[in-house]
């Protein structure tokens, strides 16, 4: 079956690391974070985030974080698309003002969930796919497995501001805000409750934050901690962040 003939199950458009970035180097999520929204149309309603990697210990890793979109049309600089369906990968990038595919291969599925969200926007996965050489580390072809490592819907006129990061099926919800390149927001934890965190602050291990935060210097949160009113904070305007998980934790 030629791909002209195949669904579309996923399309993404987004960005490539290859190998694994300096500690505390968070300047590729910083910059697709304030890229995507701003320069990738077709993304609906309600967007979702995705991100898929290759981690195996031993192996050169790949990380791929995009934006769904309705269809792919405009790729752009310096960015891939990824065409997923059924049976295969197509990976696409803007060559001349067109769209071309740069690399095609069949998929082995671990699993899929094909199961319809609220947003019609239900499938997730792992699967393996031959790479290009490029991508593999070794200089030739070799088949990698991928696990999704980020999933995050975003609601109609919300926004994460100056490169906040929300990852690892995190939800910021109820007219919550997060701003700022420091704050990350991980591994399950929620942000409600018209909470307004910013600073340089990390927030996982499903933690719940419910009350305004600013963290002056570096924080690290992995538990549930109840947050006070007196903390400091800084004035969000009328910039909000409403994210909402469709996947039960």
């Amino acid at each position: 079956m030629s791909r002209a003939d195949r669904k579309s199950i996923i399309q993404l458009v987004g960005g490539l690391r290859l190998g694994t970035a300096p500690p505390g180097d968070r300047s590729f999520y910083s910059s697709l974070f304030a890229r995507l929204p701003e320069e990738v149309s077709n993304t609906g309603g309600v967007t979702r985030y995705m991100g898929f990697d290759h981690l195996a210990e031993g192996e050169y890793r790949i990380t791929f974080l995009g934006i769904e979109v309705d269809r792919i049309e405009s790729i752009p600089d310096g960015m891939i698309a990824w065409d997923l369906d059924s049976a295969g990968l197509a990976v696409l990038e803007a060559k001349d003002g067109e769209n071309a595919v740069i690399w095609q291969e069949d998929v082995v599925w671990q699993w899929r969930d094909d199961s319809s969200s609220p947003y019609n926007r239900g499938v997730t996965g792992e699967f393996s796919v031959q790479v290009p050489p490029e991508w593999s580390g070794t200089g030739t072809p070799e088949l990698r497995s991928f696990s999704m490592t980020a999933s995050a819907y975003v609601a109609p006129d919300a926004m994460v501001l100056d490169g906040a990061k929300v990852l690892d099926h995190a939800a910021i919800e109820d007219f919550a805000v997060v701003r700022g390149p420091k704050v990350v927001v991980s591994a399950g934890a929620k942000v409600s409750g018209q909470a307004h965190v910013s600073g340089n602050i990390k927030i996982g291990g499903y933690t719940r934050v419910l009350h305004p935060i600013h963290a002056a210097e570096e924080r690290v949160m992995l538990n549930e901690v109840p947050l006070r009113p007196f903390q400091e904070t800084r004035g969000g305007g009328k910039l909000w962040a409403n994210y909402a998980m469709d996947r039960d934790e």
